[in-house]
């Protein structure tokens, strides 16, 4: 059998039962590192969690702090994309914060307390049955050495019984023999009851023998078998869902990210200084030369006063009134080459009043719907949502700038 990484395996499967009859104690330390290590993997998440929600915050924070570098021009709009990228991160990473909280901390929290519940009880059933199981095999040793006493003892009697009846043919009360046999008797007893509890030992102590090996210790074997198991797929089906959330990031912000770099690449230098200057524009003054003006002293100056015409003005100011009055100066404000974009709503109904005044809206929006309507794009799979090519949209611009209503283009995305 070949594992993951590729190492060679006994083709056939070992088991607790079959293989660590004699490794409870093994087994009891095992099990005990394993719901350590389990912990550590648990606290692990839960510091993640918290770095993703520490992460969140700082997201937010900066996220706020940027608000004010968003404008309507085209730089504006690109900034404004990476904010809503950081953004959407920010949510993609407080999902995942929530997804390791519910869907792999709580599980494991409660699965392992009840992991650590079993395995008390599988070590207290364990740490019993083998006391209970040398507390019978002790039981034997001890009524097998009594029986083997007290047949040595009767043994023992039975030789002085035969040697005093052989001194005491003399003695008519025959009084030493008499207590030789009283002790045989009395040891025989003894005997006979000995050996009862020594086979009754035996039988009890085979009877529990065959339900310990053959049942108790088997199931207690398994059942450690189990507990480890369920701890390794737990660690392991927790690892696999953490990969998987974090699989999905990459693919929820790469959306984001296209659509971020679209609207970067259309930055437009010119568009936007010339929406800057057309919406704060102010008229180029004309350059009047400085003229030498001569000290003057008091009787001089006093002269100068008296020309003063019938207004009151010096003859300068009348003679320049002449200059304005007879020719007309005007400062004209550049017209911008954009007809669509760059122009406010107001300015665009106010030209179209003069060609249309029957239509409310900009001609150009009349004129997509239709096109878009004729292209069957009420029925096209994300009408709104699929990019279109960023030539193709400069093009379009491009057009419409001119002027030209019926733009040349067969992608319904660009026309919406």
């Amino acid at each position: 059998m070949q594992s993951p990484t590729g190492e060679i395996h006994n083709s056939s499967k070992l088991s607790f039962v079959e293989n660590m009859w004699e490794g409870f104690d093994v087994l009891k330390d095992r099990s005990d590192a394993g719901l350590k290590s389990g912990k550590d993997v648990l606290d692990f998440f839960k510091r993640l969690t918290s770095i993703e929600e520490e992460y969140v915050k700082m997201i937010g924070s900066l996220v706020n702090r940027s608000q004010h570098m968003q404008s309507s021009s085209s730089l504006g709009k690109g900034w404004k994309a990476i904010v809503d990228i950081l953004d959407h991160i920010s949510s993609i990473h407080k999902g995942l914060a929530n997804n390791i909280t519910n869907n792999i901390c709580h599980p494991m929290f409660v699965l392992l307390k009840e992991m650590e519940g079993h395995r008390k009880t599988i070590v207290a059933d364990g740490t019993k049955s083998k006391s209970d199981l040398r507390d019978s095999l002790d039981s034997v040793k001890k009524t097998k050495a009594r029986y083997e006493k007290t047949a040595k003892d009767l043994e023992q009697a039975k030789v002085e019984l035969a040697s005093t009846k052989l001194s005491d043919v003399t003695d008519p009360s025959r009084s030493k023999t008499l207590r030789a046999e009283k002790k045989v008797n009395t040891m025989e007893t003894e005997v006979n009851t000995s050996e009862n509890a020594y086979q009754l030992q035996i039988r009890q102590t085979n009877e529990y023998l065959h339900v310990h090996q053959g049942v108790k210790w088997p199931s207690l074997l398994s059942e450690f078998e189990k507990l480890e198991d369920m701890r390794i797929s737990t660690v392991r089906s927790n690892v696999i869902n953490f990969l998987r959330l974090m699989a999905e990031v990459p693919a929820a912000i790469e959306a984001e990210v296209k659509t971020a770099l679209i609207v970067a690449e259309s930055i437009d230098v010119d568009f936007d200084i010339h929406s800057f200057i057309s919406d704060n524009s102010t008229p180029k003054p004309l350059i009047c030369d400085f003229v030498f003006d001569a000290y003057q002293d008091n009787s001089e100056k006093q002269a100068a006063a008296n020309t003063i015409n019938n207004n009151n003005r010096p003859i300068a100011y009348t003679m320049w009134d002449s200059l304005k009055a007879n020719f007309t100066i005007t400062t004209t404000k550049e017209e911008p080459k954009s007809l669509v974009f760059g122009i406010s709503l107001q300015d665009i109904m106010e030209k179209q009043r003069q060609t249309r005044p029957d239509l409310l809206v900009p001609e150009i929006i009349d004129c997509l719907c239709s096109d878009i309507i004729n292209m069957n794009g009420l029925n096209t799979e994300g009408i709104f949502r699929v990019n279109p090519s960023t030539l193709e949209l400069q093009a379009l611009k491009k057009q419409m700038d001119k002027g030209e209503m019926k733009v040349m283009t067969d992608d319904v995305h660009a026309l919406a």
